[in-house]
């Protein structure tokens, strides 16, 4: 038995340090200090089509600490594909002030037929919707309107779009396995908004924030914007300090104001875990009673395609009597938002139950057995030392067979006599 080296990869954990608040800019600028190639970044928006604004990313300080400012200009010529600029200048620590425009914002419907409709990949559409989406049905909830009505001023901008659509793109290139937020900042004081003054949180950020752990913290002003409270409450997995990680990058995205009170920045923190032991994993279920077979098993492939841990239907009895079925789905938190989003866009969902669950597994590597059917690949489970499992690839086996017109059965057999297991 030859082994390939190949284990597998350390989850990858985020932590989202909001200790002085977040907003859709901020958490741009701090995944582009994190690594965030500017370049791809402005490749992957310009698939959106034109937009009438400006980029512009710039080193500035807060209180002493560098990170990456990123403003989002409008008002200006429209361009086929938007346009951007990249300024590297001296970290003054001095607030920039944005021109002021005029937002005329859009219906949720719009932004999600220009997300629909563009070319970025999957992964990134389904992020994007997701924040937008709790952002209209939040909304929808306070003006007692359709989240497809909802007309959005502030959030519903090209800045807002840009920002969230941006932190998708962002996070589908950082691709954790999981993410962590530090629990939400809530001041005191009062607000002005296309609404006229409201206390904060604002009513839509707090409507946000429900289910999210907050703290509060003695201070003025708007600390977490909409756009943030959408963006943290969508992907956190869960909320508290950060957990036992080794810690790999760092990135810090400044916010507008400068107050003297407080560091206005935005911290990721970027770390690594064994993917052994226990892990705090997501089941999602919902329950259908008018789909049919074939729907059942599209959707079955199309969860598993998008990186469900494991996906089960299980029929059940619903009211009145009638017959239908549990779809279960088990998720990586970092997976879920995308999961679902898949679930309620393939099929006749109209909402679905989150149960956090604790899943214990060992570590795994793969070897490569020599049978008489040529190289195989074999899980090897372990704890430690101690092999606990070893499984032949199934896909490999079943080429295996067809290649050389022998029974599956016979493949399984010659592997596990090689392992030593027949």
């Amino acid at each position: 038995m030859t082994t390939s080296g190949a284990h597998e990869r350390p989850r990858r954990i985020l932590y989202v340090d909001c200790f002085a608040g977040i907003a859709g800019d901020m958490m741009l600028g701090a995944l582009l200090d994190l690594g965030l190639p500017l370049q791809h970044l402005q490749d992957r928006l310009a698939l959106l089509g034109p937009l009438d604004f400006e980029l512009e990313v710039r080193r500035a300080a807060r209180h002493g600490i560098v990170g990456t400012d990123v403003q989002v200009r409008l008002d200006v010529a429209p361009k086929a594909t938007g346009s951007w600029s990249f300024t590297p200048v001296a970290s003054t620590g001095a607030p920039f002030t944005a021109p002021s425009h005029d937002d005329h914002g859009r219906r949720y419907r719009e932004i999600r037929t220009l997300i629909t409709d563009s070319a970025l990949s999957g992964t990134e559409k389904g992020l994007a919707l997701a924040i937008f989406d709790r952002l209209a049905v939040a909304e929808g909830k306070l003006h007692a309107i359709s989240p497809d009505d909802v007309h959005f001023h502030e959030v519903g901008g090209v800045d807002a779009i840009v920002d969230i659509t941006g932190t998708a793109i962002g996070l589908a290139w950082l691709a954790p396995d999981e993410i962590v937020c530090a629990p939400l900042p809530v001041p005191r004081g009062t607000v002005k908004c296309a609404h006229g003054t409201m206390p904060l949180p604002a009513p839509a950020t707090l409507e946000l924030m429900v289910g999210a752990d907050v703290t509060a913290i003695d201070g003025q002003g708007e600390w977490v914007t909409p756009t943030g409270a959408a963006i943290a409450t969508t992907l956190a997995t869960r909320y508290g300090t950060i957990p036992s990680m080794a810690v790999t990058a760092i990135g810090y995205g400044v916010g507008d104001r400068d107050p003297p009170a407080r560091a206005n920045l935005l911290r990721l923190i970027v770390g690594t875990a064994p993917s052994a032991g226990p892990s705090t994993d997501v089941i999602i279920e919902t329950n259908l009673d008018d789909s049919t077979g074939e729907a059942i098993g599209h959707l079955t492939e199309r969860l598993l395609a998008e990186g469900a841990l494991d996906v089960w239907v299980s029929p059940i009895q619903m009211k009145k009597g009638r017959p239908g079925v549990t779809v279960s789905v088990l998720a990586d938190p970092g997976r879920r938002p995308f999961l679902e989003r898949v679930l309620l866009s393939e099929s006749s969902a109209i909402g679905f139950r989150r149960v956090p669950v604790e899943r214990y597994k060992l570590a795994r590597r793969i070897e490569v057995v020599e049978s008489a059917f040529g190289p195989i690949r074999v899980k090897v489970a372990f704890e430690g030392e101690t092999i606990m499992n070893q499984a032949p690839e199934y896909e490999d086996c079943r080429r295996a067979a067809e290649d050389h017109r022998v029974p599956l059965k016979d493949v399984f057999a010659d592997v596990l006599a090689k392992m030593g297991k027949a």
